[in-house]
């Protein structure tokens, strides 16, 4: 009679390793997990919110495919020229200066109130020589065009 016991408690555990083996999944690639936001809200989903079948909740992104998100002011656009290469200072690493492109710059502005009057460009610079070790998504950025690709 205990062995029977013992069976069947090994029986359960066995299906209910099986049901959680089925709810779990596991990434294509190594990197960090991004939540992303609900849509109708805006707000970055948390453990607990309620969603919708089949809602994209998460990404996994490579640090090696990490950029910067900057904004470009209207006014600044005639100063950027063909390469377009910048100095970056992450707020993290205030000391290290690392070299960075502007690798593309959106084609219609936003008007950002906050910001001040003009419209603001969507700007994706990239890392183009090393990365600091400890860079994470989220972290912010000072973004500074190299002097010699200025126009006066």
């Amino acid at each position: 009679e205990i062995e029977l016991g013992i069976k069947q408690k090994q029986d359960k555990l066995d299906y209910l390793q099986g049901m959680l083996d089925e709810f779990t999944i596991y990434a294509e690639q190594d990197g960090y997990v991004v939540y992303l936001t609900k849509s109708w809200t805006g707000e970055k989903i948390q453990i607990g919110d309620q969603l919708n079948s089949g809602q994209e909740i998460l990404s996994v992104s490579r640090n090696t495919d990490m950029h910067i998100i900057a904004w470009l002011n209207a006014i600044d656009l005639p100063k950027i020229r063909g390469n377009k290469k910048v100095k970056i200072r992450f707020d993290a690493f205030l000391d290290e200066v690392y070299s960075g492109e502007i690798v593309q710059i959106a084609s219609a502005g936003e008007d950002m109130q906050v910001w001040g009057d003009g419209l603001y460009y969507e700007a994706i610079v990239e890392l183009t020589g090393e990365k600091p070790n400890g860079l994470m998504h989220g972290m912010s950025a000072l973004i500074e065009l190299e002097l010699e690709n200025i126009n006066d």
